[in-house]
């Protein structure tokens, strides 16, 4: 069944509303009819697809974390491939802009650098056992994270996917080796 036209540009528009506002107010100013003034739609219209600014927010925070989670799996089927990883930059960069800008949300639960961290120690915990390193598998899991999550928001603002993952893949097969 596919969805009306006029149902998926509305929902667009919300969204794309919605960033463009994140990027000049700070989340918890942001009112519904700020939204619905820049998404130029009307109160009835946002409230029929959302509850509230939260709802919206945890709909496209949960959007980009299934894109992730699916190219984080592509990639992990062979750790070492310079070209899945390049793969995975070039999946999220498409989205740079919303990625960038709901990282900087600062949320105590459900913020999306939260869900990618757990996405990537969940994968990472796949290849551990691989490895014969005389530190608590829980740090390298983080070690690893943060050192992942690093490399992609720098290379979604700065470029240089190549070059990146090439290095991260280094770091990688050292430490499987």
């Amino acid at each position: 069944m596919t969805e009306d036209l006029r149902i998926i540009k509305t929902i667009r528009d919300i969204q794309i509303g919605f960033i463009e506002l994140l990027q000049t107010k700070s989340f918890d100013k942001i009112t519904v009819n700020d939204i619905c003034k820049t998404s130029l739609v009307g109160r009835s219209t946002f409230y029929h697809h959302y509850t509230d600014k939260y709802d919206l927010l945890e709909q496209i925070i949960q959007e980009q974390v299934d894109i992730f989670d699916q190219l984080l799996f592509n990639r992990m089927q062979e750790i070492d491939q310079d070209r899945l990883l390049i793969e995975l930059y070039d999946g999220l960069n498409k989205d740079t802009r919303v990625i960038i800008t709901l990282l900087k949300i600062p949320l105590e639960k459900g913020s999306l650098k939260s869900f990618y961290l757990k996405s990537l120690k969940k994968y990472f915990s796949k290849i551990a056992p691989q490895l014969n390193l005389k530190v608590p598998d829980d740090f390298l899991g983080d070690f690893y994270a943060n050192s992942a999550l690093t490399s992609i928001i720098w290379s979604l603002k700065n470029g240089h996917q190549d070059e990146i993952a090439e290095f991260m893949n280094d770091l990688v097969r050292k430490l499987i080796r």
